[in-house]
């Protein structure tokens, strides 16, 4: 009864070995033979808005893209500044565009960071926007904000 006993263990500890070497494999084959994936690129999505009015928000999100393609949501582990315009637009004062740690951009404050000119029967706009920086490890992206929360600020 001891021998049977302990071959009966054998198996157990065959069929555990052998359940471990099929996890280690696939998780070599998973991981592509021993490469690892590189951070290449980090994303602001949108990387254009407008803020139209003081309160103004918009949820933004950033993205961590590697070599292989794959893409993670990196919002909560960003960190973010927000600049002047430059060239400043016609009333750009600093600390109007305020950034949330959860990637909410909102307008505070009076701005106009958009001009227009008129020729003939047409109007072009054009804007100066605020610049927001999203970090992610050493990677960083910018998106533009342009803002009309100030009276009398034409915008399209």
């Amino acid at each position: 009864m001891r021998v049977a006993a302990l071959a009966g263990n054998a198996q157990s500890i065959s069929a555990s070995a052998r359940c471990l070497v099929t996890w280690a494999a696939l998780a070599f084959f998973m991981t592509g033979c021993g490469t690892a994936s590189q951070l290449k690129s980090v994303q602001i999505v949108p990387n254009s808005t407008d803020l139209i009015g003081i309160g103004a928000t918009q949820q933004l999100a950033v993205f961590a893209v590697f070599s292989d393609g794959r893409q993670f949501d990196v919002t909560s582990q960003a960190t973010f500044s927000v600049a002047q315009p430059n060239p400043l637009g016609p009333v750009t004062p600093p600390n109007v565009v305020e950034i949330s740690g959860s990637a909410q951009v909102e307008s505070i404050g009076a701005a106009c960071t958009w001009t227009s000119t008129m020729v003939g029967t047409t109007t072009t706009f054009a804007t100066s926007p605020y610049l927001l920086t999203a970090t992610y490890k050493t990677l960083s992206d910018t998106a533009f904000i342009s803002v009309a929360s100030s009276a009398g600020c034409n915008h399209p």
